[in-house]
């Protein structure tokens, strides 16, 4: 699961699931960083979660919105 990934992908951050529909979207998965990660860092973990997002759009057809917020 994308929750998942994202306390894998940065142990430290905060990271916010929300249930709640829009349109389409299935779910919102938010990760806040920590402060001491670099732009280029925070890049490819937001690159993989939107990887991994688009796997399980193609896999279950849930649509799970993922940011990594700096």
């Amino acid at each position: 699961m994308p929750l998942t990934l994202a306390q894998e992908l940065i142990p430290d951050a905060r990271v916010e699931m929300s249930f709640e529909r829009y349109e389409d979207e299935d779910a919102h998965l938010r990760i806040y960083p920590p402060s001491d990660l670099s732009p280029d860092e925070v890049q490819k973990r937001e690159l993989t979660l939107g990887q991994r997002c688009t796997d399980i759009l193609v896999e279950t057809g849930l649509f799970i919105v993922g940011a990594v917020y700096d």
